[in-house]
């Protein structure tokens, strides 16, 4: 395993976390599902065998290093290259990051591995959970997750009511719409029926406005979002980004940009949002890394993402 970046990275944008220090603690791209609609690639190490990927000391002290230089974020989170819950001793991670700062931890899952007791008792420690649900039905689940042999849809919705149960802390579910896939009433109406069975604090809308591992996979529009919205009531939250603006005062390095990229696809804007970076300076470096063959640019929607080199 190489984890040639380094295991943390950022601060990076989050729509809902502000300028975010992510830990990347399993190697790139080991998942339990292939989500066509993943920002990262397609994934290339279908499991659901958990291994200790990431020596948890090791971690700590880069994290321990990065604060010194950055300072505190708004968040730590549990994120990157595939899905956290897969490593193992994620219950000391935890508590050795609340030793090395306030900063409240947050863990966005696929929630495939929730049902598991092991998996529930590491995470207790967290302030925040963001596990998704992107549909209501069986069928309709296999063809937007592709999952690992050996999970069922019933299994997955089980470990998410389970986990609700015994959190303390906050629970954000998230929904992911694809156009043709899971955008149909009928289908928001069974995954409707499913967030109130596990009643989550909020439910974040998202759809496919970056770069996604397969290239057909397109946005639903934003009305479709609201409609949704509609069927799920006032905890529901559109946090897809449309085209947002954003300033800064500083210019991150080189590496800061490249460890940003690295592991999410971002505008100008909404990366000078996260690095507090200014704009017209960050876009600079940002031809100079293309220029370099550094990172790559790609458009969707008539938007401009920068994301790094294959």
């Amino acid at each position: 395993m190489s984890h040639h970046r380094g295991f943390v990275y950022g601060p990076v944008p989050s729509r809902r976390l502000g300028r975010s220090m992510g830990l990347d603690i399993v190697p790139h791209k080991v998942c339990s599902y292939d989500c066509p609609y993943c920002q990262i690639a397609e994934t290339t190490e279908l499991t659901l065998e958990r291994k200790a990927y990431a020596p948890i000391p090791q971690v700590l002290a880069e994290l321990r290093k990065r604060l010194a230089e950055t300072g505190r974020p708004d968040w730590i989170t549990l994120a990157g290259s595939g899905e956290p819950t897969l490593c193992l001793g994620l219950g000391e991670l935890i508590a050795g990051i609340h030793a090395l700062t306030d900063a409240p931890v947050c863990c966005i899952t696929n929630g495939s591995l929730l049902w598991r007791q092991d998996v529930q008792d590491e995470l207790m420690g967290l302030s925040r959970i963001v596990p998704s649900l992107d549909a209501g039905s069986p069928e309709v689940w296999r063809l937007v997750k592709r999952p690992a042999p050996g999970l069922d849809f019933d299994t997955m919705v089980d470990g998410l009511v389970a986990f609700r149960r015994r959190f303390k802390g906050e629970y954000r579910l998230e929904m992911f719409l694809i156009d043709g896939l899971n955008d149909s009433r009928e289908e928001m109406c069974r995954m409707a029926e499913l967030v109130r069975r596990i009643n989550p604090d909020a439910v974040d809308l998202n759809t496919a406005v970056r770069p996604t591992a397969v290239k057909t996979v397109r946005a639903v529009p934003r009305a479709t979002l609201e409609r949704f919205a509609e069927i799920l009531g006032n905890t529901a939250h559109i946090i897809a980004d449309f085209g947002a603006k954003s300033a800064g005062t500083t210019l991150p390095s080189d590496a800061v940009i490249v460890s940003a990229l690295a592991r999410h696809p971002s505008t100008t804007d909404g990366l000078a949002t996260a690095l507090n970076a200014d704009p017209a300076q960050l876009a600079s470096a940002l031809e100079r890394l293309r220029a370099a063959g550094t990172i790559r640019q790609t458009v969707r929607d008539s938007i401009t993402y920068f994301e790094i080199s294959a």
